[in-house]
C-alpha cells in the first residue's frame, strides 16, 4: 500500500530484537486486541509497551524455545517437500506514513516449496492448500508446543484465532503466499 514499508531486519541478537519489538504490536501480541488471546490483556499489552518486556522466559517459552527446532525437524521428516529455514535473529517491522502504526513479526520458520509435490503431500497430511497456490510458494511456518489436555480444550476446531491472526501477519508482513 502506499506509505507501507516492511524491512527485514537480520542478525538481531535477544536484547535488539526485544528493543525492536517495544514499540510495536507483534504478530504474537495480535490476538489480544481482538479479544483472542489467553496469555494477555488489552492492559497487560499496554503495561508491556509502556515499560518494554523483561525478557525473563516463562516456562511455556522455554519449552516452545527448546522443543521448536524438533518439531521443525519432525516436520521436515513428515513433509520433506517443505524446505525450512530458520528465522532466527531476524525481525520484521511495517512502518507507514502514520507514525502510530507500527506491526511487527518474527516468523519461526521460513517454508518453500514446489506446489507440483507440496500440494499432494500436505493433501496426505489432511491439509488443503488453497487454488491459487501454484508454482513455487514461500509459507510462513509457525510452531506451537501444547500439551494434550490444552489441545484437546483449545485446538479441537483447529488452531485458536490468536494464532491464525500471528501467523497471517508474519505472511502479510514476509510477502509470502
Amino acid at each position: 500500500l502506499p506509505g507501507w514499508r516492511v524491512a527485514k531486519h537480520t542478525g538481531l541478537a535477544r536484547p535488539e530484537w526485544l528493543a525492536m519489538r517495544k514499540l510495536d504490536v507483534t504478530a504474537s501480541e495480535l490476538g489480544c486486541l481482538f479479544g483472542d488471546s489467553r496469555y494477555l490483556t488489552p492492559f497487560g499489552l499496554y503495561h508491556r509497551k509502556l515499560v518494554g518486556e523483561s525478557g525473563e522466559e516463562n516456562e511455556a517459552m522455554k519449552r516452545g524455545r527448546v522443543m521448536e527446532p524438533a518439531v521443525a525437524k519432525l516436520l521436515s521428516i513428515d513433509l520433506p517437500e517443505l524446505a525450512l529455514e530458520s528465522c532466527e535473529g531476524q525481525y520484521l517491522s511495517l512502518r507507514t506514513d502514520d507514525q502510530l502504526v507500527r506491526i511487527g513479526a518474527t516468523k519461526d520458520y521460513q517454508g518453500t516449496g514446489d506446489m507440483a509435490t507440496l500440494g499432494p503431500a500436505l493433501a496426505r497430511l489432511g491439509c488443503k492448500a488453497p487454488p491459487a497456490w501454484t508454482g513455487r510458494v514461500s509459507l510462513a511456518v509457525e510452531l506451537k508446543v501444547v500439551f494434550g489436555g490444552a489441545y484437546h480444550t483449545h485446538w479441537g476446531a483447529g488452531p485458536p484465532r490468536q494464532y491464525i491472526l500471528q501467523a497471517m501477519t508474519q505472511a502479510m508482513l514476509g510477502g509470502d503466499d
